[in-house]
């Protein structure tokens, strides 16, 4: 099959070049730039557009073409005239890339933004992950058809989840037993069909998880945390601090983005969660 080819329009926008699948409205260049001014300067940013402006598009667009600057500007060797710096050049850490978390109420609405970001030119250049419950995730033929897969995942797990990925007692999981030491470049690195797809959603990340490995897309999905770009999840599993802990997922140099933030239940934690961190 040929790869689909995406006609994009290029902008420039506040030194940020952004591509855009299509010639976009005057809202969408001022929320562009609204959102790059605002990462620009590490500031919040508090974006209300009408239905059907192509919100999504443009929050995604603008995130990752401000990710793409960052890895152009760190890829890029730092003007130095002083040859006696070189081997201080040399032993200084590299910058991390700011990683994009986008956020939604609902899991359906994570799929639109799968849907969305595979209409864009950055689909071939970014590796993703997308966070989702047992409920969704679970392959195991008797857990999967439970009315709580959480309890009877657990269950099965338990013993050995504080020993995830090293050598221990063998569960009765094959999914979660056949992840143990993996990496995530078993999966972002091999060519050919073991590769995982760069863009997807739940039911083909699912497929892909059962059919190519047999392993658990659950648990592989949070194994992907620290190596990938932008990572897709709902609201709770980044503003629960418990929750958060639990994937060992840190938001620090991270680009945050809340999807349809405007129900009042979400506004409330919000606000605690941008006091504390």
């Amino acid at each position: 099959m040929l790869p689909l080819l995406i006609k994009t329009i290029v902008s420039s926008i506040l030194g940020v070049t952004v591509d855009f699948p299509y010639k976009p409205y005057p809202c969408q260049i001022a929320m562009l730039g609204r959102i790059i001014k605002a990462l620009q300067q590490s500031k919040h940013c508090l974006l209300e557009s009408p239905t059907g402006t192509g919100k999504t598009l443009t929050l995604l667009c603008a995130a990752l073409a401000w990710q793409q600057k960052e890895m152009e500007q760190i890829r890029m060797p730092p003007l130095n005239d002083n040859k006696d710096n070189s081997t201080e050049s040399s032993t200084t850490k590299p910058t991390p890339i700011s990683r994009i978390f986008y956020c939604t109420r609902t899991h359906k609405q994570l799929e639109q933004v799968a849907k969305q970001l595979s209409n864009t030119v950055y689909k071939d250049k970014i590796r993703m992950t997308l966070l989702s419950s047992r409920d969704n995730y679970c392959v195991h033929p008797v857990v999967s058809k439970g009315p709580n897969k959480n309890h009877e995942c657990a269950k099965i797990t338990r013993h050995d989840q504080r020993k995830f990925g090293q050598q221990g007692v063998k569960n009765e999981c094959g999914y979660y037993e056949r992840l143990r030491g993996k990496v995530a470049s078993d999966f972002v690195r091999p060519s050919g069909a073991k590769q995982l797809p760069r863009v997807f959603d739940i039911e083909q990340f699912t497929e892909y998880c059962q059919t190519t490995h047999g392993v658990c897309p659950y648990y592989t999905s949070r194994l992907l945390i620290n190596d990938v770009q932008v990572i897709l999840c709902p609201y709770n599993y980044l503003i629960d601090p418990r929750v958060r802990n639990s994937m060992q997922m840190s938001i620090n140099n991270s680009v945050i983005i809340i999807d349809e933030g405007k129900n009042s239940f979400i506004l409330f934690y919000l606000r605690l969660f941008f006091f504390f961190f």
